[in-house]
Parts: structure tokens; C-alpha cells; sequence
């Protein structure tokens, strides 16, 4: 019986070091080893992997907002009717129908845009205008080349125009850049040149500044005409309210002289606006409504605040109204 004792306790004994050995053993695996280790089984490793990918995915997503939109043939449609068509700081037309009309594949896209209404609010000025563009749009990146033709007897492309503003026709060529971080930083920043208008100004043989334009039938042979490539900069943030209303906030400027300030200034801030919008997601359609209001500080004063309708030179924008505002209607399919 002693010797059969002894040997059970020295069995067991060697069973506790042993469990005790293997628990050691598994602690300081588990501690040295990463839970992706490739010590692992693969089916738990592929796991571990496929959930790094999902939420890497989820990360870039986030402050990508088109990492994963930008897939096979896309195309967008609709209109807005606008109370009035404001543009780059200026009231440029009246009650005005804005159909549009988009197509690409992956990023690459090209569409057209278009304004039906009156330029004066009085309706006695009619000139549609008709905007065609090329885009290239990723990763929060736009880029736009847009040439802008309004049916006022000019020719639709016409690069041997004059440079001197007035002496030329009025259709636009123009470089737009665009970049917004993501939809949770809404930051956007906006750059458009103009390549290819009637833009420019005389100078003296110093390149300084004589006139902005020439009197009606006046040559300009002998003068020295400087082509201004016309400048528009323009910084956003929307900000999100309650029950899905949109606050999007522009401030629009020109860093040189430019159409802008009938090119009178080397720099000047031309536009602040404030908008609310709200969009609807119904069945056959997206509704946006919106208003928008629109303030030009550039060589603001008291005359020319709120000018009347009647009382607008619609050739001039710095005498009209700086203080503007429209309400709309958008519908996209």
C-alpha cells in the first residue's frame, strides 16, 4: 500500500507540473504572438484580414465621399426654375428654367446646361445661354473646362476674337478647379479662369491701366490690349441643420483685375451668400428647394444697395443691385 501511495503522489504531482507547464506555455504564446499572427489558423487569420480591409474601406469612405461611386456608366438629369439667376455676385437675369443633363463612365463626364429667361426681369432682353463642359472628377477633385454661349448672334466657338471687352463677342471659355474634403468636412475651394472671352483692357506702353472699354465703333489698331484671364476664387462650407435643412456659405472674390471689377481693381471680394436647402428623396424623382441670398461688397454704397427693375443698366452690374436674392425649385432624376 505505501508503494502505491508514493506512486500516486508522485503521478500526480507530475500531472500539476505538467498542466502548470502547459498554461505558462500557452500564456506567453498568447502574449508574444499578435492576434493576426500568422501562428493563427488561416481561416481566423483571412477573418482577422477581411475585417482590417472593411474598416480601412469605411475610413476612407467616410472622407472620400466618391471612392466607390466612380463605377461603370453614370448619368443625371433634371431642372431649376429660379426667381432669378444670380451669378458670381451679380444678378445676370430674371425668372429663368435651368435644365441639365450629365453622362460619363468612371470619373470622366460630359454635359450641358442650360438658361431660358429674361436677362432684364422685364422680359424685353431674351438671350438663352447654353454652357457645354468636359469633367473630370475623383477623390473629392474636379476639374472642368466650360464654354459658355449665349444666343445673342455671336459665334458658338470663336477663339480669334477680340481681347479688348466689348470689341469681340461674348461667349466664354473658362478653367474651373474644385476640390471638397468629404461629406464630415464639407470644405470646398473653387478656382475659374477664363481662357478664351472678350477679356481684356487697354494699357500704356507701361502695362498700366488706360480703359476698360472702348466706345461704340472705335479701332483699336495702335492700342495695347492686355488680356486679363478674369479670376474667380471661391471658398464654401455647407453646414448641416436640423430635419436635413443645407446651410451652404460662399465667399467669392477676384485676386487681379478682372470682368469682375470691370477690371478697375487689382483685388476685390465680390460675393457672399448664404442658402437653405432642403431636398426630398420621392420615388421618381429628387425635389430640392431652396433660396439663396447674395451680397456684392465690391464699391457698395447707398444708391446702389437695392436698385429698382426699371432702374438697371443691365450692361453695367456695378450699378446694379448688390443685394440680391432668388428662390427655386430643382427636380433630378
Amino acid at each position: 500500500m505505501v508503494i502505491l501511495q508514493l506512486t500516486f503522489n508522485s503521478m500526480l504531482k507530475h500531472n500539476v507540473l505538467i498542466l502548470i507547464g502547459t498554461l505558462l506555455l500557452c500564456y506567453s504564446v498568447s502574449i508574444a504572438a499578435p492576434t493576426d499572427s500568422l501562428s493563427l489558423p488561416v481561416a481566423d487569420s483571412a477573418l482577422i484580414e477581411l475585417k482590417k480591409a472593411e474598416r480601412h474601406k469605411a475610413k476612407v469612405d467616410s472622407w472620400l465621399p466618391d471612392y466607390h461611386q466612380h463605377v461603370g456608366f453614370t448619368y443625371t438629369a433634371g431642372f431649376k426654375i429660379v426667381s432669378n439667376y444670380l451669378w458670381r455676385g451679380f444678378a445676370v437675369g430674371g425668372l429663368s428654367f435651368q435644365p441639365d443633363v450629365n453622362i460619363g463612365y468612371g470619373g470622366l463626364s460630359i454635359g450641358t446646361w442650360w438658361n431660358f429667361g429674361a436677362t432684364d426681369n422685364q422680359f424685353k432682353r431674351f438671350f438663352p445661354e447654353i454652357d457645354t463642359y468636359i469633367r473630370f472628377s475623383r477623390w473629392g477633385l474636379t476639374i472642368n473646362l466650360i464654354h459658355m454661349h449665349y444666343f445673342d448672334g455671336s459665334k458658338f466657338f470663336d477663339f480669334k476674337q477680340k481681347n479688348i471687352y466689348g470689341k469681340g463677342n461674348s461667349n466664354n471659355t473658362e478653367l474651373h478647379i474644385m476640390y471638397r474634403v468629404s461629406d464630415r468636412l464639407p470644405l470646398s475651394f473653387e478656382w475659374y479662369t477664363h481662357i478664351g472671352s472678350e477679356d481684356g483692357f487697354v494699357v500704356d506702353e507701361s502695362d498700366n491701366f488706360v480703359a476698360r472699354q472702348l466706345q461704340a465703333g472705335a479701332s483699336t489698331d495702335g492700342l495695347r490690349i492686355k488680356r486679363a484671364f478674369s479670376t474667380y476664387i471661391q471658398l464654401g462650407y455647407d453646414f448641416q441643420l436640423p430635419h436635413g435643412i443645407l446651410l451652404p456659405v460662399r465667399l467669392g472674390m477676384t485676386p487681379w483685375r478682372s470682368r469682375y471689377t470691370q477690371y478697375e481693381k487689382s483685388f476685390a471680394v465680390c460675393c457672399i451668400s448664404l442658402s437653405l436647402e432642403k431636398t426630398f428623396d420621392l420615388k421618381v424623382c429628387r425635389l430640392n428647394i431652396f433660396g439663396r441670398a447674395m451680397l456684392n461688397p465690391d464699391r457698395i454704397n447707398s444708391e446702389n444697395v437695392i436698385v429698382r427693375i426699371s432702374q438697371r443698366n443691365w450692361h453695367n452690374n456695378q450699378t446694379n443691385s448688390h443685394l440680391n436674392g432668388t428662390l427655386g425649385i430643382g427636380v433630378w432624376f
